[in-house]
């Protein structure tokens, strides 16, 4: 059984790590058909319910920040809505795999965030000073950043 990350609209739930069995188990946790969106990293997407954005369900500032960190073509171009799931790469033979366990730890075990930066002609990342309590808050702050500042190229959130 593949683990993935809950992610609920309602930001006052925590994320969550589950098991999904099955096409319905996905279905449950995103309220409705399932379509896949890539995540930009590692292979991961997102199933998500395939009519969320028609039917009103809210933007799910925590996956979207996510998703911007990591796939920069999505980066204020789209969102994500509703209750989502973050999986791990699809196997060769067609089945989701688990996020990797570097994911679960970086978004479940307390720490401190910082954020680096990587600027336009350099390939070193430099960190930020600022620590952050919260991933998504950290992440919020730096894709601030790269509006900002123009020379930066891409943005990261690590645990500190």
């Amino acid at each position: 059984m593949p683990t993935g990350i809950y992610f609920p609209l309602d930001e006052r739930q925590p994320l969550a790590l589950h098991e999904y069995d099955a096409l319905e188990d996905y279905q449950a946790a995103v309220g409705g058909h399932v379509e896949s969106i890539d995540a930009g990293e590692r292979g991961m997407s997102f199933f998500a319910n395939d009519e969320a954005k028609l039917i009103g369900l809210g933007i799910n500032r925590r996956a979207t920040i996510y998703w911007w960190l990591h796939l920069a073509a999505s980066y204020q171009r789209d969102f994500l809505a509703g209750d989502v799931v973050l999986v791990g790469p699809t196997h060769p033979s067609g089945s989701t795999l688990s996020v990797p366990r570097s994911i679960q730890q970086l978004l479940f075990t307390p720490s401190t965030f910082a954020v680096e930066v990587r600027v336009m002609g350099s390939n070193k990342w430099h960190r930020n000073p600022a620590g952050f309590d919260d991933y998504f808050e950290a992440g919020s702050w730096a894709l601030d950043l790269s509006i900002r500042r123009q020379e930066v190229e891409k943005v990261r959130v690590i645990a500190a």
